[in-house]
């Protein structure tokens, strides 16, 4: 089945963006990244998930950055025209930004990026090998398989945390496919909202970058949940969180993103101006 069925001319990887070449490291650095937009923002079982994994990981780096590093980051590593492009995403849906700074952040600067609610279990030395250089793995658990990857015959890969090498090729496929999808975005085709997200920056574009490459790099394949200790949301776990007040004040994080009917990008065009004629948008 064509992948253009669902993606509508996604992950072609057509765009004028000059990616810099980084040589493929040997190890996964010792470092764990979190992002977040600041961190005044930060609640408080945040900030013990932070705690709790530098103390599990002693040996290792760890750095968070908010939007104002984010941006400083993409400026001075990659220029001006990335940071444009970053940019020019809604501020609305943040992970949208937070999935392409991902992407830029790894191949660059290798290491292990988490998503800021997610937790760990385990020390990551006790779960990496030394000549670990990629971690990939299903989401744990997942009963459907999205219509967007289904020519793939499995479930999506896992973005939410990523283990990498700097310079990684398949990080440099996902980073052009990205790119790709920016340019390319239409609303009517690509969707708003969470929808457009999983399709042009997040994890069904993440698949597809890795899956038409994976069969040339190296990587380990893995159950992170099962076999790193490495958990989506410490909501999961954490009993003094579980309660129905923590749980709906955690979704309500969610809630916008996930109800919202915000484009991607907007681009000055017929059918981003129809679309906000449209919809009052």
């Amino acid at each position: 089945m064509s992948i253009k069925k669902y993606q509508f001319f996604l992950n072609t990887g057509q765009h004028q963006f000059d990616i810099p070449n980084v040589s493929l490291g040997n190890s996964i650095p010792k470092i764990i990244y979190q992002t977040y937009k600041n961190r005044s923002a930060l609640k408080p079982e945040w900030i013990k998930n932070i705690q709790k994994i530098c103390k599990l990981n002693p040996e290792w780096e760890y750095h968070f950055f908010d939007d104002n590093e984010v941006e400083e980051f993409i400026f001075l590593e990659y220029g001006e025209k990335f940071l444009k492009q970053y940019l020019a995403i809604s501020p609305e849906l943040g992970p949208a930004r937070a999935d392409l700074f991902r992407y830029l952040l790894l191949y660059k600067k290798g290491g292990v990026y988490l998503d800021i609610k997610t937790t760990l279990t385990k020390p990551l030395d006790s779960v990496l090998n030394v000549d670990d250089v990629y971690i990939l793995s299903h989401w744990p658990n997942q009963l459907y398989q999205p219509k967007e990857l289904i020519h793939l015959n499995y479930q999506e890969i896992i973005q939410w945390a990523i283990l990498a090498a700097p310079g990684h090729p398949f990080l440099r496929n996902v980073i052009n496919n990205v790119l790709g999808n920016l340019q390319v975005y239409n609303p009517w085709l690509h969707g708003v909202g969470k929808r457009g997200v999983l399709r042009i920056t997040g994890p069904y574009a993440y698949t597809c970058a890795i899956e038409s490459i994976r069969h040339k790099y190296s990587f380990r394949f893995t159950n992170i949940t099962a076999e790193l200790g490495i958990y989506y949301s410490l909501y999961e776990l954490w009993d003094e969180f579980k309660s129905k007040a923590d749980n709906e004040n955690h979704m309500s994080v969610h809630g916008h993103y996930s109800r919202s009917k915000q484009l991607i990008l907007s681009r000055k065009n017929i059918s981003t101006f129809l679309y906000r004629i449209l919809h009052n948008n």
